[in-house]
Protein backbone atom coordinates (compact mmCIF):
# COMPACT_ATOMS: atom_id res chain seq x y z
CA UNK A 1 0.00 0.00 0.00
CA UNK A 2 1.67 3.75 -0.94
CA UNK A 3 1.80 5.94 1.75
CA UNK A 4 -0.87 8.47 1.86
CA UNK A 5 0.61 12.09 1.22
CA UNK A 6 -0.72 15.80 1.23
CA UNK A 7 -0.77 17.44 -2.21
CA UNK A 8 -1.03 21.44 -2.46
CA UNK A 9 -2.00 22.23 -6.01
CA UNK A 10 -2.71 25.62 -8.07
CA UNK A 11 -6.09 24.66 -9.61
CA UNK A 12 -6.73 28.05 -11.79
CA UNK A 13 -5.27 30.92 -12.10
CA UNK A 14 -7.95 32.85 -11.12
CA UNK A 15 -11.63 32.21 -9.47
CA UNK A 16 -14.42 32.47 -12.09
CA UNK A 17 -17.27 31.95 -9.50
CA UNK A 18 -15.63 34.84 -7.48
CA UNK A 19 -15.14 36.98 -10.91
CA UNK A 20 -19.34 36.30 -11.40
CA UNK A 21 -20.24 36.70 -8.50
CA UNK A 22 -18.23 39.36 -6.45
CA UNK A 23 -20.76 38.71 -3.31
CA UNK A 24 -20.40 35.26 -2.67
CA UNK A 25 -19.53 33.91 0.56
CA UNK A 26 -18.23 30.77 2.99
CA UNK A 27 -15.00 29.88 4.39
CA UNK A 28 -13.20 30.26 0.68
CA UNK A 29 -14.35 33.42 0.08
CA UNK A 30 -13.87 35.56 3.73
CA UNK A 31 -10.49 36.76 2.62
CA UNK A 32 -11.87 40.78 2.17
CA UNK A 33 -11.71 43.16 -0.27
CA UNK A 34 -7.72 42.60 -1.66
CA UNK A 35 -8.61 38.94 -2.18
CA UNK A 36 -11.28 39.65 -4.72
CA UNK A 37 -9.17 42.36 -6.18
CA UNK A 38 -6.36 40.23 -7.01
CA UNK A 39 -8.44 38.07 -8.88
CA UNK A 40 -10.31 40.21 -10.85
CA UNK A 41 -7.01 42.38 -11.66
CA UNK A 42 -5.17 39.22 -12.66
CA UNK A 43 -8.20 38.03 -14.97
CA UNK A 44 -8.20 41.08 -16.69
CA UNK A 45 -4.40 41.28 -17.14
CA UNK A 46 -4.70 37.46 -18.17
CA UNK A 47 -7.64 38.24 -20.76
CA UNK A 48 -5.58 40.86 -21.99
CA UNK A 49 -2.30 38.93 -22.37
CA UNK A 50 -0.48 41.16 -20.45
CA UNK A 51 -0.24 43.71 -22.71
CA UNK A 52 -2.01 47.50 -22.74
CA UNK A 53 -4.74 48.20 -24.44
CA UNK A 54 -3.99 50.91 -25.79
CA UNK A 55 -0.37 51.08 -27.28
CA UNK A 56 -0.02 47.14 -27.86
CA UNK A 57 3.42 47.40 -26.09
CA UNK A 58 4.92 50.32 -27.83
CA UNK A 59 5.81 52.30 -25.08
CA UNK A 60 7.75 49.43 -23.94
CA UNK A 61 6.55 50.56 -20.03
CA UNK A 62 6.60 47.68 -18.22
CA UNK A 63 4.03 48.87 -15.79
CA UNK A 64 0.85 47.89 -16.17
CA UNK A 65 -2.56 48.90 -14.59
CA UNK A 66 -5.90 48.02 -14.80
CA UNK A 67 -8.65 50.89 -15.87
CA UNK A 68 -11.78 51.54 -15.23
CA UNK A 69 -13.38 52.00 -18.73
CA UNK A 70 -16.77 53.27 -16.99
CA UNK A 71 -16.09 55.38 -12.89
CA UNK A 72 -16.14 52.74 -10.43
CA UNK A 73 -19.26 54.44 -9.33
CA UNK A 74 -21.11 53.26 -12.25
CA UNK A 75 -19.44 50.64 -13.72
CA UNK A 76 -18.32 48.79 -11.29
CA UNK A 77 -15.26 46.25 -11.10
CA UNK A 78 -16.30 43.70 -13.13
CA UNK A 79 -14.17 42.42 -15.97
CA UNK A 80 -16.33 43.67 -18.86
CA UNK A 81 -15.88 47.04 -17.14
CA UNK A 82 -12.00 47.29 -17.04
CA UNK A 83 -8.81 47.22 -19.24
CA UNK A 84 -4.90 46.67 -18.99
CA UNK A 85 -2.95 49.71 -20.19
CA UNK A 86 0.64 50.53 -18.80
CA UNK A 87 1.57 53.50 -16.69
CA UNK A 88 2.42 55.48 -19.66
CA UNK A 89 -0.90 55.06 -21.50
CA UNK A 90 -2.85 55.56 -18.29
CA UNK A 91 -1.30 58.60 -17.43
CA UNK A 92 -1.65 60.12 -21.18
CA UNK A 93 -5.28 59.20 -20.77
CA UNK A 94 -6.15 60.99 -17.29
CA UNK A 95 -4.22 64.33 -18.47
CA UNK A 96 -6.99 63.96 -21.63
CA UNK A 97 -4.05 62.90 -24.20
CA UNK A 98 -5.03 59.30 -24.95
CA UNK A 99 -8.68 58.14 -26.37
CA UNK A 100 -9.18 54.40 -25.06
CA UNK A 101 -11.00 52.04 -27.05
CA UNK A 102 -11.68 48.22 -26.32
CA UNK A 103 -13.29 45.03 -27.06
CA UNK A 104 -15.42 43.24 -25.18
CA UNK A 105 -14.49 40.28 -23.06
CA UNK A 106 -14.59 36.99 -25.12
CA UNK A 107 -16.37 35.10 -22.46
CA UNK A 108 -14.92 32.49 -20.13
CA UNK A 109 -15.06 29.50 -22.62
CA UNK A 110 -11.62 28.73 -22.38
CA UNK A 111 -11.37 29.13 -18.33
CA UNK A 112 -14.31 26.84 -17.71
CA UNK A 113 -12.43 24.09 -19.69
CA UNK A 114 -9.16 24.54 -18.06
CA UNK A 115 -10.88 24.63 -14.68
CA UNK A 116 -13.41 21.30 -15.30
CA UNK A 117 -9.56 19.77 -16.21
CA UNK A 118 -8.07 20.95 -13.27
CA UNK A 119 -10.76 19.65 -11.06
CA UNK A 120 -10.42 15.99 -11.98
CA UNK A 121 -7.09 15.99 -11.62
CA UNK A 122 -7.85 17.28 -7.99
CA UNK A 123 -10.35 14.48 -7.69
CA UNK A 124 -8.65 11.78 -9.37
CA UNK A 125 -5.53 12.53 -6.80
CA UNK A 126 -7.95 12.71 -3.65
CA UNK A 127 -9.68 8.98 -5.18
CA UNK A 128 -5.89 7.68 -4.91
CA UNK A 129 -6.36 8.38 -1.06
CA UNK A 130 -4.30 11.20 -0.94
CA UNK A 131 -4.95 14.56 1.53
CA UNK A 132 -5.40 17.24 -1.48
CA UNK A 133 -5.89 20.87 -1.23
CA UNK A 134 -6.05 23.95 -3.73
CA UNK A 135 -5.26 27.42 -4.21
CA UNK A 136 -5.93 30.02 -6.79
CA UNK A 137 -3.23 31.96 -8.89
CA UNK A 138 -4.01 35.44 -7.90
CA UNK A 139 -3.61 34.09 -4.14
CA UNK A 140 -0.41 33.07 -5.11
CA UNK A 141 0.82 36.18 -6.40
CA UNK A 142 -0.35 38.23 -3.66
CA UNK A 143 1.17 35.65 -0.97
CA UNK A 144 4.59 35.94 -3.47
CA UNK A 145 4.45 39.83 -3.77
CA UNK A 146 3.13 40.13 -0.23
CA UNK A 147 6.35 38.13 1.13
CA UNK A 148 8.95 40.07 -1.60
CA UNK A 149 9.75 37.24 -3.99
CA UNK A 150 10.39 37.66 -7.18
CA UNK A 151 8.47 35.26 -9.73
CA UNK A 152 9.45 32.21 -10.57
CA UNK A 153 7.93 28.07 -10.64
CA UNK A 154 10.27 27.87 -7.15
CA UNK A 155 8.88 30.59 -5.17
CA UNK A 156 4.94 29.49 -6.48
CA UNK A 157 5.80 26.35 -4.91
CA UNK A 158 7.18 27.49 -1.47
CA UNK A 159 3.98 29.77 -1.36
CA UNK A 160 1.12 26.77 -2.49
CA UNK A 161 3.31 24.91 0.13
CA UNK A 162 2.54 27.04 2.84
CA UNK A 163 5.56 29.01 3.05
CA UNK A 164 6.07 32.25 4.95
CA UNK A 165 9.17 33.30 6.60
CA UNK A 166 11.25 29.55 6.69
CA UNK A 167 14.68 29.71 6.48
CA UNK A 168 14.76 27.83 2.89
CA UNK A 169 17.67 25.54 0.97
CA UNK A 170 19.03 26.54 -1.95
CA UNK A 171 17.17 25.74 -5.41
CA UNK A 172 19.77 22.43 -7.21
CA UNK A 173 18.70 22.84 -10.64
CA UNK A 174 19.49 19.61 -13.23
CA UNK A 175 20.13 19.49 -16.90
CA UNK A 176 19.58 16.28 -18.30
CA UNK A 177 21.65 15.18 -21.31
CA UNK A 178 21.22 12.72 -23.92
CA UNK A 179 23.97 10.16 -24.56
Amino acid sequence: MLPVTHINIEVAAFDIQKIKNPGISGTDYQNGEQAGFWNVREYVLYRDNHTCQACKGKSKDPVLEVHHIISRQVGGDRPENLITVCKTCHEKYHRGKLKLDFKPSKGFKAETFMSTVRWKLVNALKETGNTVSHTYGYLTKQRRTNLGLPKSHVNDAFVIAGGDYQHRSRVCYFIQHSR
